[in-house]
């Protein structure tokens, strides 16, 4: 009988600081973006880096969305787009990324907060 195991599977997936393409033949069903933030990190220059898993959908620099979750409604663009703490064109669905916002305080985002491409978070 052969014991020989699997390497561990990281539970987020690698995002390979080099990518570049067209990412619309690896979207997940849903074409909106969200994604859950579970971090939150305030630079001295006004600008924010939330992190967290992408849950749906692309997201690239330029891209405006909304923070869902607070008491109201938050409009923010994004500015970057990073993983591993090297820039990248895009994240997807499944990747762990960062990504910088300008214009919005650490303060500004709830607990329980998520970025969407929509305004109802569909």
């Amino acid at each position: 009988m052969d014991n020989q195991s699997s390497p561990p599977r990281d539970r987020h997936r690698y995002v390979p600081a080099t990518r570049t393409g067209n990412p619309d033949s690896l979207m997940s069903d849903s074409p909106s973006f969200r994604m859950r933030v579970d971090d939150t990190t305030e630079f001295m220059d006004n600008r924010t880096l939330v992190t967290g898993v992408v849950l749906s959908g692309v997201v690239r620099t330029g891209d405006e969305m909304f923070v869902l979750g607070g008491p109201q409604q938050l409009t923010v663009r994004v500015s970057g787009v990073e993983a591993f703490a090297k820039s990248i064109d895009f994240a997807e669905a499944g990747d762990r990324a960062g990504l910088i916002l300008d214009g919005i305080s650490v303060a500004d985002f709830p607990s329980d907060a998520e970025l969407s491409s929509t305004a109802d978070g569909t």
